[in-house]
C-alpha cells in the first residue's frame, strides 16, 4: 500500500475527506521512497469534540523497518503545527487497548487516555 503512495499528491495540502470533513495527509520520505504517513483534520466524534477534542488524528503508520527512528515523532509535530491544528485546541484519537507498543508511543508525547469505546 505505501510504495504506491503519491507523495507529490499528499503534499498538496488539505482536502474533503469522504465524510466533507477537512483533512491534510502528511507523507515521511527516505532517500525519496515514502515510509510513512498520518491524516489529521476536525474531529468526527461528537463525543470528543465536545470533551474539548475538536482536531482528530485518524492515521498515523510507518513502515516496520523505519520505526523507532523518530519519524512518527516528526510527523506528529508536523500535525500539530498545521492549519488544520493551529485552530483546535487538542486533538484526540483512538488506539486499541491491546496495542501497548503505541500507547507507550503517545504517552511520552504527554498523551493521556480520556475515555475507552467499546464495539
Amino acid at each position: 500500500m505505501l510504495s504506491a503512495l503519491d507523495v507529490e499528491y499528499v503534499g498538496r495540502g488539505p482536502r474533503r475527506s469522504v465524510s466533507g470533513r477537512l483533512r491534510g495527509v502528511f507523507a515521511v520520505e527516505d532517500h525519496g521512497s515514502p515510509i510513512g504517513f498520518c491524516a489529521s483534520g476536525l474531529q468526527g466524534d461528537e463525543a470528543l469534540c465536545g470533551g474539548g477534542f475538536a482536531g482528530e488524528i485518524g492515521a498515523l503508520y510507518i513502515l516496520r523497518s523505519h520505526q523507532r527512528r523518530g519519524a512518527w515523532r516528526s510527523l506528529m509535530g508536523t500535525m500539530a503545527q498545521t492549519p488544520l491544528a493551529r485552530g483546535c485546541g487538542a486533538a484526540g484519537l483512538w488506539v486499541l487497548n491491546g496495542n501497548a507498543v503505541t500507547r507507550a508511543f503517545y504517552g511520552a508525547l504527554c498523551g493521556e487516555v480520556v475515555g475507552e469505546h467499546a464495539k
